[in-house]
């Protein structure tokens, strides 16, 4: 019965997934992607909340988001979100990360500023900004 379950809870799940090609606004999470779909345009200057996984697009940037690991460390923030951002624009590429104690990267004129990463609920809240 469990294997039952599971099976129907995975194909639910792979039926699921929802097109990102409209613009994405404050409140609407920008669901995670295949590769191969067209990227959500997303608006400068306003957070937005993403799954891991997301493709989007500000400006000529093409940026997907990857939610890495939690780290433990000891300290005042004993826990760690961390982000990794794959950009492309045309054939440049570049690998980003930001985390809740260094919240912002900068690639070709384009910040990311990370809100916060929950990994818990698959929620990820991000402003793009131009430079």
């Amino acid at each position: 019965m469990k294997r039952f379950a599971t099976l129907v809870v995975l194909t639910c799940a792979c039926h699921a997934e929802s097109d990102t090609r409209s613009s994405a606004s404050p409140s609407t999470p920008i669901p995670a992607s295949s590769s191969a779909a067209v990227a959500a345009a997303v608006a400068f200057d306003a957070p937005l909340h993403f799954k891991s996984g997301a493709r989007a697009q500000a400006g000529d940037v093409v940026f997907t988001l990857q939610m890495l690991p939690k780290l433990i460390v000891s300290g005042p923030q004993p826990e760690i979100e961390q982000l990794q951002i794959d950009v492309t624009r045309g054939s440049e590429h570049g690998l980003l990360q930001v985390d809740t104690r260094n919240k912002r990267a900068e690639w070709g004129g384009v910040v990311f500023e990370l809100g916060y990463a929950d990994v818990y609920h698959d929620d990820i809240e991000l402003t793009v900004h131009r430079k």
